[in-house]
């Protein structure tokens, strides 16, 4: 029979929880304070065993541990530990192989131990209790329990129950005595979670109450000494000056970017309720624009200014925006007012999916509700701890049934592990990563699709990673797969039309399913991804599919892709009036693009203008490029009643930090008719994370709320992906409630119309580019052969030759666009056409007539880029005879973009050397950077090419292109017959061209052939003869 310790009574000073055998409560061990009035949020109870979490050793020990730490799970349930030490050093005293499910075997060890129960931050532990035996094996040991006396341990078993506690480490019990061990059973902890004190006060911002994260030269970040509450002000970039700032004075600058911004942020449970400072020029003579939090943008100068914000609420605000020119302004009475978070206590029914507490980190989930309300979460299981393409990553699963309240065991399947495998492409098993995923929501099939392979998306060669496809058909139990689809829907199209690229990355997270769009079982898909083109120019794609993922298309066509240059990871979302919305990623927010359908055809339409929402147009708050989700959900609004629609963005507001949801009315519709307007003037914002967080993504679950999937903690190269259930009254502070009366109707779409849409924008697309080759022009000579043609006064030459932007001006010319020129920058700010270089005309000759030029801006930057040249023209030696030739606009200003120009130089003059002089940069700071610079003769046409031998043939396949594109969105059979006969006709008037091999509809070169009849008709399966093929001529016997 087991004895019956002790039952300790501390919470009820009448005795209602007396001891058994003694009618006096038992006081709280030394160090722990009782808590006979506590104020808890909430309490729980946690059993501790290897069902509810495992074993940790300090040393490796395989066989013996020192920790047992519960595994993380539901939001409001704490991590407890129960450790074992002797002398405040870790003892591996628990017996791994003898714990389970019911019981921990628990050693003396070689010395006296004791075990100790620990609570993380936030919550106490109020009781303990547990019965304990001598365990299999083992001889009896000395047990010396919470606040009880020495016993020792016997066969039968005894009881140990303390309530009334209230401390975040407690010991339990320690053994002494001999090395032998006994067999915990039913160990419990309960806890509360301590609910705050409301708090209010006000912090300076200088040295003497915080400290800079550089200690010299240029720092990013000041933090408060101050603990209760920590704030920080974040530029994100190194622009305050170190040396500059003292006990009353930061001084800050702009920068290289356009829109430098300077955020506060309070600690988790603390928000921003104000602040104010003053600002003076650091110079005088160097002015800039500090826009404060009214949008209103002031001129620094050596006149005090101040500018101050009340009546805030936030745990992160924009305090001002550095702009114009990059020049410093000094901060002086820097104070802001703070309080306790009011809303930080909220709890939200949660959940860690993945933990990322072992060897291999967890990264990029994605999150899908089945038909049936199962949640299926989908990450990265990162073996390579980096991005894919850098070795083995796997993708594991895990399934809720119950609204994410529990969840089963994770899925390993074998088709989503990788092999790590590199040594020949192309291999996609190496690995899978970055998952997306959607479920149909009127069937049991679901899908993922994530990259495969190797190399990394900036691959500039021909290898490229993949894009692979798993279905499941019974609600995401069992999964298919992978196929990889990258070459037919991606590489080999874009290649068809002229537009080759290297790299494609899908944007993971959610696949949208459309309201308004269904053909025959499945409403349409819009699935995001990225492409590049040697190693840049980034571009953004949104692809549709009307057969779940099956077949694939470009929505709006292969020419114009929605975001160039600013592309990085997007998400795509249908507005209201069933318009496509892509929310593409960027430092300070989201760049935006709305598609507008025209017709009754589901495919019809086109982008707009691009437009960014940021802190500067009341949009997002950000300043780090994260990953981040995009949805429009039906809501009724609470103060009117009115049932309308509300947008939601969800991102990282400082740093990866404080992961939060953005979110917008929509119940004007102005308010989204134009990318521009739909990027500005958010209304508010709820934070979910109050830590390190980052990526982030959801679905809708059955039960009306969001499953809302984050990144979470970081370390190990990885984050917790972290389960939340938030509901839509709780993100907007009670403003909404979700609208589940809404219906939506679907449209009515001409599939006929739409398939011969389709069919004649691809005949379009291939055939276009295959009869422009048709037109050959032989390369002009080109004009700088040696760098001694180049001459620059004002090069940098800072640091060490050739190392960081001390580079030799021959970069310009040396083929490699990876290398660059920088001008002098030391002295700050100039004025634009102060840089300048001359170019010599090569050996006995001048320059005259029609140059062509050709740049390349430097990869990797974010500035300085040249927009302008203005060039003169010299003779004499000492070039004092200038005369004005021309202005040249570069049309194309990003990194690692080309662009060709050309000037004329009027009749009769000619000039032995040029001077290229910018007069206007991207940032208008007076000095830059280029990759490459070449001037040539114009290219001139071949008149060997099939083009100009066939003139009329050439003219008349022209014509029935430009009538092709005319009749496109009311394609009828004949249009599309007469564009085919065409072809043929041109390909037969063609075939007596001297060349031989005349151009067919190209793809990208890949592992598939495709083959072509010397008339220029695709051949499904050729037997026997002469083809052409992508490839080049290839004779089947």
């Amino acid at each position: 029979m087991k004895r019956n310790l002790l039952i300790a009574a501390l919470l009820c000073s009448s005795g209602l929880y007396a001891s058994a055998h003694s009618s006096a409560p038992i006081p709280a061990p030394a160090g722990q304070t009782e808590a006979v009035a506590a104020d808890y949020e909430y309490t729980g109870e946690m059993n501790i065993n290897m069902s509810t979490g495992h074993f940790t050793a300090f040393n490796g020990n395989k066989l013996y541990a020192s920790t047992w730490q519960s595994t993380k799970g539901w939001s409001n349930v704490p991590v407890v530990r129960l450790i074992c030490s002797s002398n405040q050093k870790a003892q591996n005293n628990m017996d791994v192989a003898g714990s389970n499910a019911t019981t921990i075997v628990a050693h003396r060890g070689s010395v006296d131990s004791e075990y100790a129960l620990v609570v993380e931050k936030g919550y106490v532990i109020t009781g303990v209790s547990f019965d304990f035996a001598i365990a299999s094996g083992s001889s009896a040991v000395t047990v010396t329990p919470i606040g009880g006396t020495a016993v020792k341990s016997t066969a039968e078993g005894q009881h140990v129950e303390v309530k009334g506690l209230s401390a975040d480490t407690v010991v339990a019990f320690k053994l002494s005595g001999g090395k032998n061990a006994i067999a915990l059973t039913n160990l419990k902890v309960t806890y509360g979670k301590v609910k705050p004190a409301f708090a209010s006060g006000k912090l300076a911002i200088n040295t003497s109450t915080g400290t800079l994260n550089r200690t010299s030269g240029f720092c990013s970040a000041w933090t408060s000494t101050q603990k209760s509450p920590q704030i920080k002000l974040d530029c994100g970039v190194n622009n305050i000056s170190v040396a500059d700032c003292t006990d009353s004075i930061m001084q800050c600058w702009r920068g290289n970017q356009s829109d430098s911004k300077y955020t506060l942020t309070a600690q988790s449970g603390w928000v921003i309720t104000g602040y104010s400072f003053d600002f003076t020029a650091a110079d005088p003579a160097k002015t800039c624009g500090v826009t404060g939090p009214d949008g209103k943008k002031l001129t620094s100068s050596s006149a005090v200014q101040h500018i101050k914000a009340t009546g805030l609420y936030d745990k992160s605000v924009v305090a001002f925006a550095m702009n114009d020119a990059n020049h410093a302004i000094n901060v002086s009475n820097f104070v802001v007012t703070w309080e306790t978070d009011s809303t930080a206590n909220t709890e939200l029914p949660g959940y860690t999916v993945f933990d990322n507490s072992g060897a291999v980190p967890y990264r990029i989930p994605a999150i899908g509700t089945a038909a049936n309300g199962d949640l299926v979460a989908v990450a990265d299981y990162r073996y390579s701890k980096a991005d894919i393409g850098s070795g083995r990553v796997d993708l594991h699963l895990r399934i809720s049934k119950d609204n994410g309240q529990s969840w089963g065991e994770i899925m390993m399947p074998e088709n989503f592990k990788g092999d790590g495998q590199m040594t020949t492409w192309r291999h996609d098993k190496a690995a899978y990563g970055d998952p997306c995923i959607v479920g149909d929501r009127e069937s049991s099939r679901m899908m993922i699709v994530s990259c495969s392979g190797f190399p990394g998306f900036f691959s500039k060669d021909e290898k490229h990673l993949g894009w692979a496809r798993w279905y499941s058909d019974d609600n995401g139990q069992t999964w298919t797969g992978p196929e990889y689809i990258d070459m037919k829907y991606i590489y080999e199209p874009l290649a068809a039309a002229g537009t080759p690229v290297n790299g494609f990355f899908v944007g993971s997270g959610k696949i949208h399913q459309s309201r308004y769009i269904k053909k025959d079982k499945y409403y349409r898909l819009y699935c995001v991804g990225s492409t590049q083109e040697n190693g840049g120019n980034k571009k953004n794609w949104v692809l549709y599919s009307d057969d779940f993922g099956e077949s694939w298309d470009f929505l709006g066509g292969l020419k114009h892709a929605p975001i160039v240059n600013t592309a990085d990871e997007p998400k795509a979302e249908e507005l209201p009036d069933g318009s496509v919305l892509l929310s593409s990623r960027d430092v300070n927010g989201r760049y935006y693009n709305i598609y507008t359908f025209s017709g009754n055809d589901g495919i019809s339409g086109s982008w707009g203008e691009k437009a960014l929402s940021s802190s500067a147009n009341n949009g997002l708050i950000a300043n780090n490029g994260c990953n981040g989700e995009v949805q429009v959900v039906p809501v009724v609004r609470k103060a009117d009643g009115v049932k309308t629609f509300i947008a939601l963005q969800s991102l990282p507001t400082s740093g990866r930090n404080y992961v939060s949801i953005f979110y917008k009315d929509l119940t004007d519709k102005d308010t989204y008719a134009s990318p521009a307007n739909f990027a500005k003037n958010w209304d508010g914002h709820f934070v979910v994370s109050n830590t390190s967080s980052a990526y982030s993504t959801w679905s809708w679950q059955k039960d009306n709320a969001l499953a809302f999937i984050y990144e979470e903690g970081g370390g190990n190269g990885g984050y917790d992906i972290v389960y939340k259930r938030i509901d839509i009254p709780t993100l907007t502070g009670g403003k909404y409630d979700f609208d589940a009366t809404r219906t939506f109707e679907r449209q009515q779409i001409d599939w006929t119309l739409a398939n011969r849409i389709k069919k004649m924008g691809a005949l379009i697309d291939s055939i276009k580019p295959a009869v422009e080759a048709n037109t050959k022009y032989i390369f002009g000579d080109k004009l700088i052969t040696d760098a001694s043609q180049l001459e620059c006064k004002f090069g940098y030459s800072g640091g060490t030759a050739g190392k960081g932007d001390n580079q030799p001006i021959s970069n310009l010319i040396d083929n490699n666009a990876d290398t660059y020129f920088h001008t002098d920058y030391s002295k700050g700010d100039l004025k634009n056409g102060v840089h300048w270089f001359d170019v010599t005309a090569p050996a006995e000759g001048k320059f005259a007539n029609t140059i062509v030029v050709n740049v390349t801006q430097r990869k990797g930057a974010n500035a300085d880029f040249v927009k302008e040249f203005t060039i003169s023209g010299f003779n004499s030696e000492a070039k004092n005879d200038s005369v004005y030739i021309a202005k040249v606009t570069v049309p194309n200003v990003a990194a690692g973009q080309q662009s060709t120009m050309q000037f004329t130089i009027p009749e009769g003059a000619s000039y032995k050397y040029l001077r290229f002089n910018v007069t206007a940069t991207s940032n208008n700071r007076g000095y830059w950077h280029l990759a490459e610079f070449m001037l040539s003769k114009p290219d001139s046409l071949d008149a060997n090419s099939p083009n100009v031998l066939h003139p009329d043939a050439y003219a008349t396949m022209k014509d029935a292109i430009a009538a092709a594109e005319a009749a496109k969105q009311q394609a009828t059979d004949n249009d599309i017959a007469a564009l085919e006969e065409a072809y043929d006709a041109y390909l037969r008037a063609l075939q007596g061209t001297a060349t031989g091999i005349i151009a067919t509809p190209a793809v990208k070169p890949g592992k598939a052939t495709i083959y072509y009849d010397l008339m220029g008709r695709r051949v499904a399966n050729p037997v026997k003869g002469v083809f052409i093929t992508n490839t080049g001529k290839r004779v089947i016997k």
